[in-house]
């Protein structure tokens, strides 16, 4: 038995149980087998039974929604797993739970609504419904994996808009009344965009009325929220709403919407470090931050001229080799929505590697790479520059990206490559990464079709001997209709020697960044959706503030207008982080709010901590935009790797949580003895968390090290985090 807090005493009870069965045919739809109602009409009862529908098959899916007025504690049977409860005060509560069907199921199931020292005595109405077609392995979105809920009292109630990644999910909403006077007769109207499955009125239970109603929506995102009036209701009546997202056993790919302009989602970087290998494993980025029907783009650079295999899924676009020295591929892939967390390649032999995944919404699924240039353009050099020579594309609003790599001629030179400023950087790695490997990779969008221009870098610390290998490629956007007849693409040139300019060197920093004063905030014993951070006092306009947030559960936050966000890692379904950057103005509020993208609440801590001294066009080191991050479960701590800054004295900001396994174990995350504590929180602050918050200043531009975060009083299930982001001085 799985037990559950929902409260203490009650008059009421109402559970629905939605059996889902699965088929397996690719793209098949989910649908509504049949349903069977129970209700308790004017009798209390001590334990609520549901008689499961007749010939349901095995591996179907149920989906139990109990709903109360008053506040019970509910337990449910064993093979049930718990979603979400949400609790209307002394009003109504209502939980979901899952539970997949084995080969014999029993006639009924059982939910007892008290606890061990008195039995509840309750009314409830539920229902059975049965689907075919969902996920048996994950059968709710995992987008949304816990819906989302809201209570209210009066006649009128929404269910909360929740994001999903999936499409062809089944969205299904239930509603519940407990009516504040014996007989109201409540009848509740729903959405006309949900389909009518089930419904009650107080004539099937002393006073409970009940709707649930679906809709199928055909791709990932924001669902909307669903709004539901009553008849015959009163201000007093109690509402509960609740919106879960159920998703298909083998989902349609994701289409984007004609027009979406290509827009990049997350990245992730993966490298050998001082140890070569022939398996070259890449990470993907989080499912959280990438949707289904997602283009992602893997660069792949390897020491050596080496064959290369590439794993299923993935389309070579091009491969380059500049003699012995290295070799640099591009490959493509559609995300599904079910991913794995790595992918890898293989090589002959082995060799150090530098690599990125980066992923991108919008860019056209069938034909991802502009057919003008089908495999790009690419070239070879020796030396400190490189040119990636022009492509031309037939469609407009392109993503163009330029991939480099270098192999140093000598052990260390610590190379760092320069990209164009018309492209945004999405990695820049070091030979502290990979040995005598340096590569970086940025993007930009190209608005009308036509010739690219050529992309052309240059590397500071090299020497002659180097070799180099550039690649540009561009993504054409769901949205374009090549020309019928493409211009024919120009045929790329030879690479030609170029000359050896005197290496770039490290920009230099601009002042001293100093501490200018944290404010904290903390949820306390109370979950909220809302996080409304307090701003320190005595800035001044022109100070960048750093806002580092940590709460319970895989959660996509709503940034709020003048903030940008730097990075979020989640560990699983236990804990997300975040890190996000402000420049103050002359009258900033006292108070920024973040909220979750989902309604869902969650534990917080969070801090804002504010620094002197920044550069305010480019806060964050061009060398790490995003800086880096890392997560781990146990007691043994985790270590956010290491990045590579192109400026001199920057300040390098560290930050980790741990997610609590049990309540009140009083866990502290402890920074290294390097950095300075800015700010610090325990579960004395928001239940299941603790947190911290430093900085240091780094000497000189290149390798940061890794940031190394132990803790105290932890459990071998705890969900960690830790990250590391470096701000440059000012000019």
């Amino acid at each position: 038995m799985v037990s559950h807090f929902v409260g203490k005493a009650g008059v009421s009870a109402f559970i629905v149980l939605i059996l889902l069965s699965i088929t397996t045919t690719a793209g098949a739809a989910i649908s509504l087998i049949k349903l069977r109602k129970t209700s308790s009409g004017s009798t209390l009862v001590t334990s609520i039974t549901l008689n499961m529908p007749s010939s349901i098959p095995a591996g179907s899916i149920c989906l139990a929604h109990i709903s109360t007025s008053g506040d019970n504690y509910i337990t449910g049977p064993a093979g049930w797993t718990f979603v979400r409860a949400d609790i209307n005060g002394h009003a109504g509560t209502q939980d979901l739970y899952w539970h997949l069907t084995g080969a014999s199921e029993p006639a009924s199931y059982n939910w007892d609504p008290g606890n061990a020292n008195f039995a509840s005595q309750v009314f409830f109405e539920g229902v059975i419904a049965c689907y075919s077609g969902v996920n048996t392995v994950t059968p709710i979105d995992p987008g949304a994996p816990s819906g989302s809920g809201a209570v209210g009292t009066g006649t009128s109630i929404t269910a909360p808009s929740i994001i999903t990644q999936t499409p062809g999910d089944l969205l299904v909403a239930v509603f519940h009344v407990t009516e504040n006077s014996w007989g109201e007769g409540v009848t509740i109207s729903l959405p006309s965009s949900l389909r009518r499955r089930w419904s009650f009125t107080d004539a099937d239970a002393s006073f409970l009325a009940a709707v649930s109603g679906d809709r199928t929506q055909k791709a990932g995102g924001p669902t909307g929220g669903f709004t539901v009036t009553t008849t015959n209701g009163q201000s007093g009546d109690g509402l509960v709403a609740e919106l879960i997202a159920l998703q298909p056993a083998n989902p349609p790919p994701a289409i984007p919407p004609a027009g979406t302009i290509i827009s990049y989602l997350a990245s992730t970087p993966s490298s050998s470090g001082l140890n070569t290998t022939a398996n070259l494993t890449l990470e993907m980025p989080s499912p959280a931050a990438v949707p289904s029907g997602s283009i992602c783009l893997a660069q792949l650079s390897i020491l050596g001229n080496n064959s290369i295999n590439t794993p299923t899924g993935w389309t070579r676009i091009r491969e380059v080799n500049n003699s012995f020295q290295a070799t640099q591929g591009l490959y493509w892939h559609l995300t599904s929505s079910t991913e794995p967390p790595t992918y890898t390649w293989t090589t002959a032999s082995s060799t150090y590697y530098e690599a990125l995944i980066s992923c991108y919404y919008g860019v056209n699924r069938t034909t991802p790479v502009d057919p003008g240039a089908s495999t790009g353009s690419a070239s070879i050099a020796n030396g400190s520059t490189i040119t990636a020579p022009s492509i031309t594309t037939v469609s407009s609003g392109d993503l163009v990206l330029g991939a480099f790599t270098v192999a140093e001629n000598n052990w260390g030179e610590g190379v760092i490559i320069n990209l164009p400023p018309s492209l945004t950087s999405r990695s820049a790695f070091s030979d502290s990464s990979a040995g005598f490997l340096a590569s970086a990779v940025g993007d930009r969008v190209q608005t009308s079709a036509g010739a690219t221009g050529s992309l052309t870098i240059t590397t500071a610390n090299g020497n002659s001997g180097d070799g180099l290998i550039a690649q540009q490629v561009a993504l054409q956007v769901s949205s374009s209709s090549a020309t019928p007849t493409p211009t024919p693409t120009a045929t790329t040139p030879a690479p030609t020697p170029t000359p050896t300019p005197t290496p770039t060197p490290t920009p230099t920093p601009g002042g001293t960044i100093s501490f200018a004063g944290s404010a904290q905030t903390a949820s306390g014993g109370l979950a909220t959706s809302t996080m409304s951070l307090a701003m320190p006092s005595g800035l001044a306009a022109g100070d960048i503030c750093v806002a580092h947030i940590a709460m319970t559960g895989p959660r996509g936050l709503q940034v709020p207008a003048g903030w940008t966000r730097i990075r979020e890692d989640v560990n699983g379904y236990q804990c997300t982080q975040g890190l996000y950057w402000h420049l103050t103005g002359s009258a900033d509020p006292g108070i920024y709010a973040w909220s979750t993208a989902d309604g869902s609440v969650s534990y917080f801590e969070a801090a804002i901590g504010c620094y002197a001294g920044v550069n305010k066009a480019t806060p964050i080191d061009p060398g790490a935009p995003n800086g880096s991050g890392a997560v781990s479960v146990g007691t043994s701590g985790v270590t956010a790797p290491s990045i590579t800054t192109q400026t001199g004295a920057d300040l390098i900001i560290g930050v980790a949580m741990d997610s609590e396994t049990s309540w009140g174990q009083g866990a502290v995350v402890n920074l290294a003895a390097s950095s300075t504590v800015r700010w610090a929180a325990y579960d004395a602050n928001a239940d299941y968390l603790a947190t911290v918050g430093g900085d240091r200043t780094l000497s000189g531009a290149g390798a940061t090290g890794s940031l190394n975060v132990t803790t105290t009083n932890g459990q071998p299930s705890d969900g960690l985090i830790a990250q590391q982001v470096a701000l440059q001085p000012g000019p």
